[in-house]
């Protein structure tokens, strides 16, 4: 039997990664969003410039501003 390992780039759709997120349990979610966090941190631009180009855009849905504006109420009152 010959077996190989063979590596595959897969990009995920936001739809995709949407349902992984929505997959993970607790601590999962909190490494996301640390890795997130980490990699935006050495951006050559700022974040606020691409959270800009995203309201730029005008289409967020009010369920994906409902779910940023949870997320900025929960994670303002737990910073370590």
């Amino acid at each position: 039997m010959i077996k190989r390992n063979i590596d595959i780039e897969l990009k995920l759709k936001p739809e995709e990664l949407a349902e992984q997120f929505c997959d993970m349990n607790a601590n999962e979610q909190v490494e996301f969003f640390n890795t997130l966090g980490f990699i935006t941190s050495v951006w050559e631009k700022p974040l606020a410039f691409q959270l800009q180009a995203i309201r730029d855009l005008n289409r967020l849905s009010t369920n994906g501003k409902y779910f940023i504006e949870k997320l900025a109420e929960y994670a303002k009152d737990s910073i370590v």
